[in-house]
């Protein structure tokens, strides 16, 4: 990916590694992916999302959640049980999960 192509590119990392238990909101789930496919459906550029999801509970909700991007043009959904391809993936090789969570705002 060139320096162009990344500035025109939303990346997006969502890390379950940590998750213990899921309750699901199956409309919630519905809106907020909705409001989230307004939102990035806009402006041409490209979005990416990687999903790290290590455990069968995790993966089962990464895999509803990559679905639900299905047919939205512009979006392009994996799921990664390996941090480093994950992050690869994304564009940001070279770095880790740690790391990101040390710069990331909030």
């Amino acid at each position: 990916m060139t320096d162009a192509e990344a500035g025109r590119c939303h990346r997006h990392l969502v890390d379950l590694q940590d998750v213990t238990g899921i309750a699901l909101d199956h409309p919630g789930l519905l809106h907020m992916q909705a409001r989230k496919a307004d939102f990035l459906g806009t402006g041409g550029a490209e979005t990416l999302m990687a999903y790290f999801a290590t455990t069968h509970e995790t993966i089962k909700l990464a895999c509803m959640v990559q679905r639900s991007w299905d047919g939205l043009r512009g979006v392009v959904a994996r799921i990664f049980d390996d941090e480093a391809q994950a992050l690869s993936f994304l564009g940001v090789a070279g770095l880790n999960m740690a790391r990101l969570r040390a710069v990331a705002p909030g």
